[in-house]
């Protein structure tokens, strides 16, 4: 049995924010529209853990502005973004104790997409986690109830778990490095036997 979803989670450099308001105009750039709904995240424990959870105010008729005012603002929200082929989740948690952006969409429906329009959405990704000054990014093909325990930062250095805990083995296939910052380092606990460049001083490790 194969996951039905892909996930991609954006994190910052040490000492760094992301910034995903300079990265949204991306999207349209791309030929995708945000839808007007979205949900807002809600801590569900006393560990500091946040979901997508109520129903949020509609983006109305100017979504890219309206999504950047709520993220200059640091409001930690859920949004939509579609064309005819895909559809993307994108999820904003900035001022978790582990901040991250996460932004997910359908295996199948990707997998069915053309080599051309594949890599179309792929350079779309790497150009945001540079526009969204994200530090790492970790792909993966299932969704971890808190993916931000899985990464986490100690003594500024970013620690990989790879525990197994379903069937789809620990469910990491990569994690991007930007290259281009001083203090980003390979994460503690990654074994990767292969490296690609992604363009834009992305370095793609995979994960074993």
């Amino acid at each position: 049995m194969m996951s039905s979803w892909f996930y991609l989670d954006f994190f910052p450099a040490a000492k760094e924010i992301l910034s995903p308001e300079n990265a949204i105009g991306l999207f349209p750039k791309f030929g995708l529209s945000f839808c007007e709904n979205t949900r807002e995240a809600k801590m569900i424990d006393e560990q500091g853990h946040w979901e997508f959870i109520n129903e949020g105010p509609s983006l109305g008729s100017s979504p890219v502005e309206e999504i950047q005012k709520r993220l200059l603002n640091r409001e930690q929200f859920q949004c939509e973004c579609t064309n005819k082929e895909m559809l993307f989740y994108c999820g904003y948690l900035l001022h978790t104790n582990n901040p991250l952006i996460n932004i997910c969409g359908s295996r199948k429906i990707f997998n069915d997409l053309s080599e051309e329009r594949q890599n179309h959405y792929w350079n779309m990704m790497v150009r945001f986690a540079i526009k969204a000054n994200a530090g790492y990014v970790l792909v993966s093909i299932e969704s971890f109830e808190d993916v931000e325990d899985r990464f986490i930062e100690i003594d500024n250095r970013r620690v990989l778990d790879l525990e197994i805990t379903n069937e789809y083995g620990h469910g990491i296939k990569s994690i991007w490095v930007n290259s281009n910052k001083t203090n980003t380092t390979v994460p503690i606990g990654l074994k990767s036997s292969n490296i690609a460049e992604l363009g834009d001083g992305l370095l793609e490790y995979s994960v074993e």
